[in-house]
């Protein structure tokens, strides 16, 4: 079953970032959407492991290495909003 993204998710998207939903380059180098393919996030997902998925998100506000505020403090609401 493909999972569907409220309106509420599509707000916070589009808070931090528009909304794009094609793969591109973000401001840290790293490309993003199509770079999910093969993670462990979505494994996660697909074994409906919606606790270890939401760890997951975690792994992923770094960018050439470095831990971004901004980038933590966003996967923070996606966490809330994705155990919601």
């Amino acid at each position: 079953m493909m999972m569907q993204i409220s309106e509420k998710g599509l707000d916070l998207i589009r808070k931090y970032e528009g909304l794009r939903l094609v793969t591109y380059v973000c401001p840290g180098g790293k490309r993003t959407i199509g770079s999910l393919k093969s993670s462990t996030l979505l494994k996660k997902l697909n074994a409906a492991d919606r606790a270890g998925a939401a760890h997951e998100l975690f792994m992923r506000n770094r960018a050439k290495g470095k831990v971004l505020d901004g980038l933590t403090e966003r996967r923070k609401s996606e966490r809330e909003l994705f155990l919601a």
